[in-house]
């Protein structure tokens, strides 16, 4: 399957990028020239995956004393929770691309404050804060204080999680508590779409996006931006190389999908929960019908007729609401019936004996009946 870009890759060449430091770790980047829309469709993908998927370092898991979290720390001013907040606080960062965790200790046995530098590290860990943050104080001489860190890199933030807590420790010393993990190193992203412009290259309008993006200094807000080109690139190259395959997309008939989503209409859909026109609630109402459901398995002709009062597009209105909720009705959008007085119109199956009377009845429905008065609204 060849896929070509068209035109659009003409238009992609006008684009220029300025970068513009706004803080020690903070870069504005200006993509101009951007086809109209294009620059939200960029903006959006960047940003989600600058907040998501950019990896990182964080503490994930301490040892200290080789107590449990629930036994005081002697001879130390902070409980247990105080010392691993801040400990928390410290950037770290593993400068061997190869390696996936780091361990630091901090060993001291004389009265004082505990500094991060007082952070033993190895040679592939760096400690990216200032050396100054306070971390805990021995009060009592003779007390020797024993803290190592693991520090690990992944993506986002990782929560332990209570019920695979068993599981996941095995992946570490037994000795180690686990902690929540906030690996990023994005601080903030935003952005804006500024300047649209007229294109000599008609009917193309330009636009030009305007993202700032922090970090805390483990990573420069360009590398993270590029790092986050690569994943959106690698990820949409992947997906379009699997829907080139034939052999790799599998094609089910209308039926099949029928069947999947008819499980969502098994339960019942009360007309009164919908926020609809006013119109169509008065027609389904007064024709009997108190949810959805009684309309499943009918065609769009045998509806239509039987529901007086409901022109085209409050047919039309139903119909949607009728898919999103997965509820079959036959040739459904597809081939609407034109109401006229020439034609009488017999219901061929029985809806409920309310439709019958009607369409027996009247023999037709009255197109005046249906204004579609934009003025009534949606029922509140």
């Amino acid at each position: 399957m060849e896929v070509s870009a068209g035109i659009f890759q003409d238009i992609f060449e006008e684009v220029r990028i300025e970068l513009s430091r706004i803080s020690p770790f903070g870069t504005r980047f200006l993509f101009s020239s951007l086809p109209s829309g294009y620059g939200t469709t960029i903006g959006n993908s960047l940003r989600r995956v600058l907040l998501s998927s950019i990896e990182g370092s964080a503490l994930k898991a301490v040892n200290i004393n080789n107590c449990d979290q629930y036994t005081a720390v002697d001879g130390v001013y902070e409980n247990y929770f105080q010392i691993i907040e801040n400990l928390k606080k410290l950037i770290f960062r593993i400068t061997n691309p190869s390696k996936s965790r780091e361990f630091a200790y901090i060993r001291l046995d004389k009265p004082g404050k505990i500094l991060a530098k007082d952070i033993e590290l190895t040679s592939d860990l760096e400690l990216l804060s200032k050396g100054e943050e306070y971390i805990a104080e021995i009060v009592k001489e003779g007390v020797k204080l024993d803290i190592a860190l693991l520090i690990e890199r992944g993506c986002g933030y990782m929560e332990v999680n209570e019920e695979r807590l068993d599981l996941v420790s095995q992946n570490y010393p037994k000795s180690f508590i686990l902690l929540d993990a906030f690996y990023s190193p994005i601080k903030t992203v935003s952005f804006e779409i500024l300047n649209r412009t007229s294109s000599t290259k008609a009917p193309f309008e330009f636009e030009d996006l305007a993202l700032i993006c922090e970090t805390n200094g483990s990573k420069s807000p360009e590398d993270a931006v590029l790092e986050a080109f690569k994943i959106v690139s690698q990820a949409f190259t992947k997906v379009m190389e699997t829907y080139s395959n034939p052999r790799k997309v599998q094609q089910h008939s209308d039926s099949r999908i029928l069947n999947e989503t008819s499980s969502r209409s098994s339960n019942k859909i009360s007309v009164s929960d919908l926020n609809v026109s006013t119109r169509l609630y008065n027609s389904l109402s007064k024709n009997g019908i108190e949810n959805l459901n009684q309309l499943e398995g009918f065609t769009v002709s045998q509806i239509q007729s039987s529901l007086k009062g409901i022109g085209t597009k409050t047919m039309e209105e139903l119909l949607a609401i009728l898919k999103g909720y997965g509820i079959k009705v036959i040739d459904s959008g597809e081939n609407l019936l034109i109401k006229t007085k020439e034609k009488k119109i017999e219901p061929t199956t029985r809806l409920d004996e309310k439709f019958s009377e009607e369409a027996n009845k009247e023999g037709f429905v009255d197109e005046s009946l249906d204004v579609d008065d934009d003025s009534e609204g949606n029922r509140e």
